[in-house]
C-alpha cells in the first residue's frame, strides 16, 4: 500500500451529495482504523468545507482532471480511487466526443 500499512482511499468529487454520504459512512465505519481517506476534487474551498463536516481529519488534495501531472500525483498517493465527480467543463461529456476511461489497479496501470 502507499507507504504504510493503512490503505489509502481517494474520493474524487468529494463535495458531491453522493460523496458526502459515502464519506460519512467511511468516517464512521467500524474498520476505519484500517484505511485513510483523501478528499479530492476541483475546488479547494468546497473540499475544506466538506472535510469540516466530518468527525475525523482527512487529507485534502485539489486537482483538475485535465492536469496530467496533478492527476498522476493524486493517484500515486492512494490504493483505491473512487470517482464521484460530476461533469467538468474541461472534459468532454456524453454530448461531446467519446472519452474512454478504463478502471485499472495502480499495479497494472502503464507508466505515464
Amino acid at each position: 500500500m502507499a507507504g504504510d500499512s493503512k490503505a489509502k482511499v481517494i474520493v474524487y468529487g468529494a463535495t458531491s451529495f453522493t460523496a458526502r454520504e459515502l464519506l460519512t459512512y467511511l468516517d464512521n465505519h467500524p474498520q476505519s482504523h484500517l484505511f485513510d481517506v483523501i478528499l479530492s476534487g476541483r475546488n479547494l474551498q468546497r473540499l475544506q468545507a466538506s472535510a469540516e463536516k466530518l468527525e475525523k481529519k482527512h487529507k485534502i488534495v485539489a486537482c483538475q482532471l485535465d492536469d496530467q501531472e496533478g492527476v498522476k500525483n493524486l493517484i500515486s498517493q492512494g490504493d483505491v480511487v473512487i470517482n464521484l465527480a460530476g461533469e467538468s467543463p474541461s472534459l468532454p461529456t456524453s454530448r461531446g466526443p467519446p472519452f474512454d476511461f478504463q478502471v485499472r489497479s495502480r499495479d497494472t496501470m502503464p507508466k505515464l
